[in-house]
């Protein structure tokens, strides 16, 4: 997304706008624009957060724009405690580098006496770094960031990504321990309802400018209009839009990015 497109929807909507998420199944950083979104967006006194894999962050003067800019949260990402289950994740990353990145962050932050942004460092659970839950969490009180959110892996999203039906594939991620997944009692399967306050108050604008209820739609199977063609305001009170909210609170479970609904599933206390 362009600088200029997204300025014209802060403008159309910036006085009914309590926050801002800069990031959908991609890394925001790799936008030269985001920067200037941030800039942009703290102008009109938004809550503006961010999240990244680290990868970026290696010029100082990128972190003190970051943090200059009045980012108010930025979720650090990063699923693997050691180098070796770092890359099952992160294909072709550089573990030591992000590293550095992370404690660079810090420590400008620090350095410019800045209470923001609250620097939360992500950690998400899957088979190959389960056993590594006490070492992310030294990780996290050594560097010093605000604080450590262990999160559940979505293999619903992943099989929206395209892995299928398959056991082989869906096995190879379920962490084998219980409590670090999402989607093994039955009790709470059941807690899904036929509701969902993110429809009435969030929405997910992509790249392109079309729009979809939730970040939980990577291919974009429910498309509700563009915004750089209608505006959000039009997109946000269409026809199809509004029947999709009637069509959750009548029956959430026959829409299939709803089914496996993660809800408040998603993350972990940290005892």
């Amino acid at each position: 997304m362009k600088f200029n497109d997204f300025k014209k929807i802060i403008d159309e909507v910036g006085d009914y706008l309590f926050n801002v998420t800069l990031w959908n199944w991609g890394e925001p950083f790799l936008n030269k624009d985001t920067y200037r979104m941030i800039e942009y967006a703290k102008s009109k006194r938004i809550f503006v957060r961010v999240s990244t894999n680290g990868h970026l962050l290696k010029d100082s003067k990128n972190i003190e724009d970051i943090i200059r800019y009045g980012t108010d949260e930025l979720i650090f990402s990063l699923d693997g405690a050691t180098k070796e289950t770092f890359l099952k994740y992160r294909k072709s990353g550089d573990f030591s580098g992000v590293m550095n990145n992370l404690k660079l962050l810090v420590e400008t932050k620090k350095r410019m006496k800045r209470k923001t942004p609250f620097i939360e460092l992500q950690f998400i659970i899957m088979r190959h770094n389960e056993h590594e839950v006490p070492k992310i969490k030294k990780i996290a009180k050594e560097i010093g960031v605000d604080r450590l959110k262990l999160k559940t892996v979505s293999l619903e999203g992943a099989n929206a990504l395209g892995f299928g039906g398959d056991k082989e594939k869906i096995k190879k991620y379920k962490p084998k321990e219980d409590k670090y997944t999402r989607y093994t009692s039955s009790m709470r399967r059941k807690e899904l309802k036929n509701e969902c306050i993110r429809l009435w108050v969030t929405s997910v604008v992509n790249w392109d400018g079309s729009v979809s209820p939730c970040c939980n739609d990577p291919n974009r199977v429910f498309d509700f209009g563009n915004v750089f063609e209608t505006g959000i305001r039009r997109a946000w009170n269409s026809p199809k839009y509004i029947g999709f909210r009637k069509a959750v609170l009548n029956n959430k479970g026959n829409i299939s990015m709803c089914a496996n609904c993660s809800g408040k599933l998603m993350g972990l206390d940290i005892e």
